[in-house]
């Protein structure tokens, strides 16, 4: 019988309500999908000459918290901890650099966005961003607020136009179909607001959303070339809304088991986090994973941003 390989799901951890989500969706993860975990904890670094972070905590007293950190989120994952498939790991340094070093061989990376207080969204948000715009890793954003696959809600994945690689949607046709729910193609569009109300008036909305409609559909198709017979199952809904980008995918997430996003690869090594995807990031109401894409695919736009024009497309990319 061959060893098993492992395969790592790595969870940032840091006694906040947020890591709580995170460490519950990334243990539905992990058995779902056979992977290890690996918690993470960095502890605090004060910037060379400013104050400490805690002056009131010695260095052993800061080290026993975060043990208390790894100690209490490792309690939360039951049957992986008993059956050894949990590792705990506490680290010192910058929070978003050690968290990117420690996913560097794991499938996923997990972090938990807590939003009930104006400090946790400034502390949570910066490392969440910095985090999801550069990491090579997929990673998943849990907000607080999620409470686990009460229903099945289906994957929803945002496309700018039919011009998207068919790699990303069938990458969400996998998801889809691993999670064992449908899938929702969603693409919003909009104008420029000075020009949006202008171009709706003389331009019947039906169809250019008909239009749209059509075209996501040979996007689809092409999307499941290559793909098993399991996956063509996957019921899919496209779904195209006259509306601001941002908003419109929100509300999409309400009743989304999962959410994909995918960053803009032009000019930066790992891609970019438009204005619009950080926003989805940090409000959706569901768990949200953001995709890296190769430097190769630079020719690619963000599924998100709003500029009116369609995008030149890439035939392939990575997927998980």
């Amino acid at each position: 019988m061959m060893k098993r390989q492992p395969q790592w799901i790595v969870v940032g951890v840091d006694g906040m309500p947020g890591s709580e989500t995170s460490v519950d969706f990334a243990v539905e993860e992990a058995i779902r999908t056979n992977a290890d975990l690996r918690l993470v904890h960095v502890l605090p670094k004060a910037p060379p000459g400013m104050y400490p972070v805690m002056p009131t905590l010695s260095p052993l007293e800061t080290q026993r918290f975060g043990q208390r950190v790894l100690r209490e989120a490792a309690q939360r994952t039951g049957e992986l901890r008993e059956a050894g498939r949990v590792t705990t790991r506490l680290v010192n340094g910058a929070r978003v650099a050690s968290l990117l070093h420690a996913a560097g061989d794991a499938e996923l990376l997990v972090l938990g966005d807590h939003r009930r207080s104006l400090l946790g969204c400034v502390v949570t948000s910066s490392v969440l961003l910095g985090v999801a715009a550069r990491a090579a890793t997929p990673v998943v954003a849990v907000p607080d607020s999620w409470r686990g696959r009460e229903s099945a809600g289906p994957v929803v994945v945002a496309v700018k136009s039919a011009e998207v690689p068919p790699a990303f949607v069938r990458n969400a046709l996998e998801i889809a179909r691993a999670r064992g729910t449908r899938l929702v193609v969603l693409r919003a569009w909009d104008l420029p607001t000075e020009y949006d109300d202008m171009i709706v008036v003389r331009v019947d909305a039906a169809v250019i959303a008909q239009d749209a409609h059509e075209a996501l559909r040979g996007l689809v198709r092409r999307a499941l070339d290559g793909l098993p017979q399991a996956a063509r199952t996957v019921d899919v809904e496209i779904r195209v809304v006259h509306g601001q980008p941002a908003r419109v995918v929100i509300e999409a997430s309400e009743d989304a088991d999962l959410l994909l996003l995918a960053r803009r690869p032009h000019a930066f090594p790992r891609g970019h986090l438009g204005a619009t995807g950080r926003t989805v990031l940090l409000e959706a109401h569901c768990p949200t994973e953001v995709v890296s894409w190769p430097r190769e695919a630079r020719d690619w736009d963000l599924v998100l941003e709003t500029d009116g024009y369609a995008d030149k497309a890439m035939d392939e990319a990575p997927t998980r």
